[in-house]
């Protein structure tokens, strides 16, 4: 890959890519924003949550593909995949409330199974 074999700080790249897309991703969730505030549905806080979560994780297993050879970064496979499932998830729900509740346990899932693989990694360092 490019990205391994260029001479960058990896972790300075790492933090500049998250920062970059969250400013992106904010302007692509401002027209989502503004049709929610005209025709107000019912869970919109809910659904902006589970919209940001499967963005930001999304965008981390793009980043894991991009610098796959560092160590410190956990395996996000399956992270990527339920993330792709919760947008799914998030477009059924126009037609099936409870697509809306299952994406949001499986955001609170993705981002449990994340953190734990994440201190997992850092306990294995420590020894």
């Amino acid at each position: 890959e490019v990205v391994q074999v260029l001479p960058w700080d990896l972790a300075v790249f790492k933090r500049t890519y998250m920062e970059g897309i969250s400013f992106i991703g904010a302007i692509l969730l401002l027209p989502y924003i503004i049709y929610v505030i005209l025709y107000s549905p019912g869970a919109f806080g809910l659904e902006i949550v589970v919209i940001i979560v499967a963005y930001v994780f999304l965008m981390l297993d793009k980043l894991n593909t991009y610098t796959i050879l560092l160590e410190e970064s956990p395996s996000t496979e399956l992270v990527g995949t339920g993330s792709y499932v919760i947008l799914i998830l998030l477009v059924m729900s126009n037609y099936y409330p409870l697509a809306l509740i299952a994406s949001v346990l499986l955001a609170l899932i993705i981002v449990f199974i994340y953190f734990r693989q994440k201190s997992q990694m850092g306990k294995s360092r420590i020894q």
